[in-house]
């Protein structure tokens, strides 16, 4: 089985030269200062000697900071992935390539993911330094960064969805950056909404809608793992990383149908080639 040559090109020209570089130096740098803001304010606290929770405390506004970033780096680093050809006029000649379309299309999603790891790995030390502090399991570590790798499929393959569809790069990273702003801010925005103006005889039915909306939030599933409220059966994160498994599956899908060229415009010849590929 040979692997993949779009992995090995992408990952080529986003490790190459010093921008990898800056991006995961200024993502190490954004993080340790909240982290470091943080423990400042738990220091400070009176409690701070007997606490035995404090690396839970500090590992929260890790990982969600680590979600905003992730939440913007992905999306923009596949948003470009298709439109790009377009652009520099290499969209043709990608396709006349011996390469079948998923190919193409999971080539460019991987590498993409594998850039997300990288910045996923690098914070790693930090994490451990959060469960030296106590308040923290290893089983914790790992779920979340589950549920991290499920988000980057997720945004990676609508940003790649949105590639594909969309002419310019700008449009598609617009399109992108729309459902992040959705999922992140406006879909708990409405569930909170929903929640405080529903009245105390349908609290219990609309805080059940209020977690099912919400699991479909990275910020909140994330942070669930974490939370001391025992939600039973329910649990947000898990809700999330199927959901997420099942949309990133459709998305690839499509995105590798919107990458094919339509039979009509295709001579027999190259109908011949694509049949052969796939």
């Amino acid at each position: 089985m040979e692997f993949n040559p779009i992995i090995i090109k992408e990952l080529r020209g986003r490790m190459r030269g010093w921008r990898a570089t800056i991006v995961v130096t200024v993502y190490l740098l954004v993080i340790s200062t909240v982290m470091l803001l943080f423990y400042g304010g738990l220091y400070n606290n009176t409690f701070f000697g007997s606490n035995t929770q404090v690396g839970k405390s500090l590992f929260l506004p890790l990982i969600i900071v680590q979600v905003l970033l992730l939440s913007i780096i992905t999306p923009i680093s596949t948003a470009a992935a298709i439109s790009s050809e377009r652009e520099r006029q290499t969209y043709d000649v990608l396709l006349t390539t011996l390469l079948p379309a998923r190919t193409i299309i999971l080539g460019k999603l991987l590498a993409a993911i594998a850039y997300s790891l990288l910045l996923m790995v690098v914070t790693l030390p930090l994490a451990v330094l959060c469960l030296l502090l106590g308040g923290l399991d290893i089983s914790d570590v790992l779920l979340v960064n589950l549920v991290l790798l499920a988000m980057t499929f997720l945004y990676g393959s609508f940003g790649l969805y949105a590639s594909a569809m969309m002419r310019t790069t700008l449009g598609a990273t617009s399109l992108a950056l729309g459902l992040v702003v959705f999922l992140s801010a406006l879909l708990p925005l409405f569930a909170y909404l929903l929640l405080f103006t529903s009245g105390t005889g349908s609290l219990s039915r609309s805080t059940t809608v209020f977690n099912i909306v919400n699991s479909i939030s990275p910020p909140f599933a994330v942070s669930s793992l974490l939370s001391s409220n025992q939600l039973g059966l329910f649990q947000p994160w898990m809700y999330f990383t199927i959901i997420a498994a099942l949309a990133s599956g459709l998305l690839i899908w499509l995105s590798v149908r919107a990458l094919r060229p339509r039979e009509g415009r295709l001579s027999r010849q190259q109908r011949v080639q694509i049949t052969r590929q796939d």
